[in-house]
């Protein structure tokens, strides 16, 4: 089992394309330490890079968020 555990890697690869008043794009490649044992990316990771964005489309706006609930419903890998 052990050789299936590992760190899940999320931000060192985020690359900022555009960043202005409530509209952010970043992009990401997706590597290997970001990938759950089925090869397809892990849902941490993907809800992770969800939170980070709302995040910093709240801070595009002056504003500073903090995430106190969320949720999120996978549809398919």
């Amino acid at each position: 089992m052990q050789d299936k555990l590992h760190e899940i890697r999320v931000f060192e690869n985020f690359k900022e394309e555009l960043f202005e008043t409530g509209h952010v794009i970043v992009t990401t490649e997706v590597v290997e330490k970001s990938l759950n044992y089925f090869g397809n990316a892990h849902g941490g990771y993907l809800f992770t890079l969800c939170d980070q964005v709302a995040g910093l489309v709240a801070l595009s706006t002056g504003d500073y968020a903090v995430t106190l609930q969320s949720n999120i419903n996978y549809l398919k890998a």
